[in-house]
């Protein structure tokens, strides 16, 4: 597949404002460096291309457009991609990256055009509250999947099993492939979305770090998938989305456990009742 990789300036403190309104228009794909930003868009969707082009041109961005293959993009990905470190908790590195002495956890991953590798806030987030729960013997959902990393982080801890759910084949494709570098295997690994999710499935962890109109969109079937006394996590959200996505999630009868901030984004976590 080729990307047409749209490249601009934006300064560092709306940096994360103009990524997480590229991220709701579709791109799923970023590389940062400096005050500079990549969005990558698939060469044959047009509508994403004029959405982008339109985007940056409405807010004032002067920006040029590179086509990469796939080939391409490994190689930017390899250059730029920095061993992630959560306290002594966990170590996410690639490959070709030593092992690093003295983290919990030690979790491979072959990110390529797949979005979620705990460089941003949003997963890194989750991967905090993670590291501070047990997982042993729970069954979870990882809901937008991206590279698979919260779940095979899950899974890492001692999690029975974990399904994977996203509506992009390069996703479910790299999941798979992660879940390998990590030597799990027998995971379920479902190319959609919340229709695709089995029926008679129930989970006792659900973990969704998408965009605010994706998680209202999924939040009522992800509440009928979680188990009583489940817990949610939900990120991808920015400040001003929080307070929506509470009030339609306590309306479905979830509490709120805890909320995280890292910049201008936010995480939340929700329990259909209180954990025992």
């Amino acid at each position: 597949m080729a990307w047409l990789a749209y490249r601009f300036s934006s300064p560092g403190d709306m940096a994360d404002c103009h990524l997480a309104m590229l991220y709701d228009l579709g791109v799923e794909s970023f590389l940062q460096e400096g005050n500079f930003i990549e969005a990558f868009v698939p060469q044959e969707d047009e509508l994403l291309q004029f959405a982008v082009g339109d985007y940056l041109s409405r807010h004032g961005f002067e920006f040029s457009t590179t086509v990469h293959e796939d080939a391409d993009w490994n190689a930017e990905w390899e250059a730029h991609f920095d061993v992630v470190h959560i306290g002594d908790a966990i170590t996410i590195r690639a490959p070709f990256h030593p092992r690093t002495e003295g983290t919990a956890v030690d979790l491979l991953l072959s990110p390529r055009m797949a979005f979620g590798t705990g460089h941003h806030e949003t997963t890194h987030m989750v991967l905090e509250w993670m590291a501070g729960m047990d997982w042993s013997g729970k069954e979870v959902l990882d809901f937008g999947c991206g590279t698979g990393v919260l779940g095979i982080y899950a899974l890492l801890r001692g999690a029975a099993n974990c399904t994977f759910v996203d509506c992009d084949p390069v996703c479910i494709e790299n999941a798979v492939e992660n879940l390998k570098l990590n030597d799990l295997c027998h995971h379920e690994c479902i190319l959609g979305s919340s229709p695709e999710l089995p029926e008679a499935r129930r989970y006792e962890g659900i973990l969704a770090n998408i965009t605010r109109n994706a998680l209202s969109e999924h939040l009522p079937a992800l509440q009928r998938a979680l188990k009583p006394g489940g817990v949610m996590a939900l990120s991808g959200l920015l400040d001003t989305d929080l307070d929506l996505i509470v009030r339609q999630a306590t309306g479905l009868g979830f509490s709120v456990q805890s909320t995280r901030q890292r910049g201008e984004w936010r995480t939340v976590i929700l329990e259909t009742r209180s954990l025992r």
